[in-house]
Formats: structure tokens, sequence, C-alpha cells
């Protein structure tokens, strides 16, 4: 063999021996893209503590940190990661606090960072709104009867759901799922009126005699499977107020109490829909007063009626006061009340004996969602009518909705039972 066919031999010898070994050592492994696709749930209001946020997507590993920034920027716009656990390669959970001043007029996205530094961001996936009203309220002065108003539990927000609608307004309470507000009215004639928290479908639900009528909205189904309005309303031919009921289509309207003689007043109805508390004087006009509890129930016809009545202020101190304005707690069978004087105490229905007094000047009480505040009315170092919340202990005092002028003070504030931001359950 000559030198040539050697040469030859070698170099193919050569190449397939770099072949062989290029087959058995594949090149490095380029890294897995890390790809954010989406965070479940995509929004939450302004004031939401501890939510956690499915993100998913791809290439996520342990130790990875979950982030939100205004999109485009670093900002993380009052969003603040609590923590990030890992779930798998494609998706993690944070958990997130919304500052109660958090950017809403952008979308944020979300970051995902591993361990080595390397990371990878999904754009306009998230944003924050504006908390739904909490608190719904009259301002009332002397140019009109009563602007319904609504706020968020802190006082921000407030605004009108009928704006430039000045007409007699009473009491307002939140529907069962807190889009609607019932209240009484002479808009039309008097008479018990809703209409939803954006200002639309106002109509009349029933024609009354009167327009301060205190009407509430049942919390769940009564004892004839509908959900009810209850009002005190004026009945010329009894000469008293006695407290109706009436189905949200204006049908099912009864006379529930049917009394002579002492009024009915100020209707708050228990958590499960079956008992209803009011305001009732001892005498044909007063001024002594008790809270009583109306049991709920059906005669043969299939009609609400009343079985039996509880007097929560008799074997109490409060025996002999003027008690008023009672408001039952949302979770549980505690009624704050307000006795002559004012001042908020609270009636536990396990131990009427013992009610507990929290302040000595508010009125007109709401309790929170989760019964932890109440929200009611009073005097403030100015001397003017606010709106304030307390702890149900009796801690916390503070005012989150001062008078708007020397003209208009607000009252009658209602909290909603439905809480969106804080995850209570709403009724259908």
């Amino acid at each position: 063999m000559n030198a040539r066919s050697k040469f030859a031999g070698f170099l193919l010898s050569s190449i397939l021996l770099f072949s062989l070994a290029w087959a058995a050592s594949p090149p490095p492994l380029v890294a897995q893209d890390i790809v954010v696709s989406s965070g479940i749930p995509d929004n939450a209001p302004q004031g939401t503590v501890n939510l956690n946020v499915r993100v998913l997507g791809k290439g996520f590993k342990r130790g990875a940190v979950a982030k939100w920034f205004v999109t485009g920027t670093t900002n993380p716009g009052g969003v603040t990661v609590n923590s990030t656990a890992f779930v798998s390669s494609s998706e993690l959970l944070a958990n997130i606090t919304v500052a109660s001043d958090a950017q809403t007029e952008k979308k944020f996205d979300i970051e995902v960072m591993l361990t080595s530094g390397r990371t990878g961001k999904g754009i306009e996936l998230f944003t924050v709104t504006i908390p739904d009203p909490a608190i719904t309220y009259l301002e009332t002065g002397t140019a009109f009867g009563g602007e319904l108003m609504v706020m968020d539990a802190d006082g921000a927000n407030k605004r009108a759901v009928l704006p430039g609608l000045n007409v007699m307004a009473y009491t307002p309470s939140w529907s069962p799922d807190g889009s609607q507000l019932v209240f009484g009215s002479d808009y039309q004639g008097n008479g018990v009126y809703v209409v939803g928290v954006d200002g639309t479908g106002l109509r009349k639900v029933v024609a009354t005699n009167k327009h301060d009528i205190h009407a509430v909205w049942s919390p769940d189904l009564a004892p004839d499977g509908q959900y009810k309005i209850a009002f005190s309303n004026w009945d010329p031919g009894r000469q008293d107020n006695d407290l109706f009921l009436v189905n949200l289509d204006g049908t099912g309207l009864v006379n529930l109490t049917q009394t002579v003689g002492p009024g009915e007043f100020f209707p708050t109805w228990s958590p499960d829909g079956t008992r209803i508390a009011a305001k009732v004087y001892r005498g044909t006009s007063g001024p002594e007063s008790d809270i009583l509890v109306f049991h709920l129930g059906l005669d043969i016809n299939g009609e609400v009626i009343i079985t039996d009545t509880t007097n929560t202020t008799l074997p109490g101190p409060l025996k002999g006061a003027n008690v008023t304005h009672p408001a039952w707690a949302k979770t549980q069978d505690k009624i704050a009340v307000v006795p002559s004087g004012g001042g908020i105490s609270i009636i536990d229905l396990a131990n009427l004996a013992n009610p507990v007094n929290l302040n000595s000047t508010g009125e007109e009480p709401s309790w929170s969602p989760d019964d932890s505040q109440i929200v009611y009315r009073q005097r403030n170092a100015s001397n003017k009518m606010g709106i304030f919340v307390i702890n149900a202990d009796g801690s916390g005092v503070h005012e989150i909705a001062p008078p708007t002028s020397k003209t208009r003070t607000p009252n009658w504030p209602d909290w909603r039972r439905c809480c969106l931001e804080c995850a209570t359950v709403c009724a259908p």
C-alpha cells in the first residue's frame, strides 16, 4: 500500500471515530424557556389580603419566586407577593396582598424568577380593580330628603347611586347578593323601591302609606321559600305601624303583626331568614319600647305568620328603657340596639340578662359581614354627625364619613352582607 492510500485510510478512520464519539456524547441541552401564561384569578380589588393566585406556564422549578409589576415597569404598583409555593413545572401558587391604593389604571405583568436568576414574564396578566362598595347610607340636607350613597368599608370612593335624583329616601338596605338596594321613598308616590347599586333598574316594588318604612331584605329564604322585604308601614284602619312582608316582584303582601295600639318599627332579619326583630312600643304611644323577636312559620294556606315571640330586653337591665334601632348580626344570634340616650349595646340571645354596652353616643348600627365590626352614626369632634366604625369588642373607634358640608350629613349606614374582597360567601 502506497503512502497516499495509507493517508486516505487514516483520514477515513479518524472521521469514523469522530462521528462515533459525537454520537456517544451529544451537545449540552439548551435550557428550557420560562413561560408565564396566566394568573388565576386574573384580578383583585384594592384592599385584598392574602389572595392565592395560580401562576400557570412552564419551566418552573423549586425555589421559583413570582413578582407583580405594572406593565412595562419594575414598579410593583401596590401588589405585594407574600409567598410563592412550587406546585409543578407548570404551576406556582402565589399569595398576594393588594394595597388599598394599588394601581388601577394599568394592567400588571407577572414575572417568575428561578434560583439560577433566569426569568420569564407574562405581559398584562393581572388587573387591580376598585372594590365593590361595602356600605350604603343616606346623605341628607336642608334642600332635599336624602341622596342614596355607597362607599368602601374605609370610607373611600363615595358616590351617589342616583345622582341628581334628590327625592325623599329612607333607610337603604342591601340585597342578599350585594347587587341592589331597597329603600323607602316618595319618588313616584310613597313606596318600597329597589335599584341596582350601579344606579340602574329603579322601580317601585309596592305602594305604602308613608315613605319612612325601614325596608330590609331577608338574607335567606323565608319559611315560604321566598326572599322577602320586611318594612314598617302605617295602617290607617288600625291607627298604628305594623310590620309587612312582600316579595321582590310585589306579590305576597301581608300584614305580619296586625296589632292595634303598639307600633312596630325598624325590622331586622336573623341570618337564616326565620325570625325578625323589631322595636315595639309597650303602650299606645311610648315612650318605652322593647326589642321583640318574631319567630316565623307558615299557616295552613302557606302564608308566613308569627308562631312565637321573644322579648329580648325585658329580662335584663334594658327593661323600662326606650330601646330602638335593632340590627341583627350577620352570622350569629346577637342584636345591636340603641337604648334611650344613645349608645350601642349588644344583646346575646343566649344571654338576654347581660347586654354589653359598647359606647355611649352611637346610633343606627349595622354589622360587618364577619361581625367583627359595626358601622354607625354619632357626633364627631366638631359636634357634627358622621359615620363611624367600631370593633365588636368596643375598641378601634374611627370616623369614615364626616359630614360633607354644614347642611349635608350622612346617616343610616348599612354594611353589605356579601363581602367579595374578603371571600365571604354571598347568598344567591
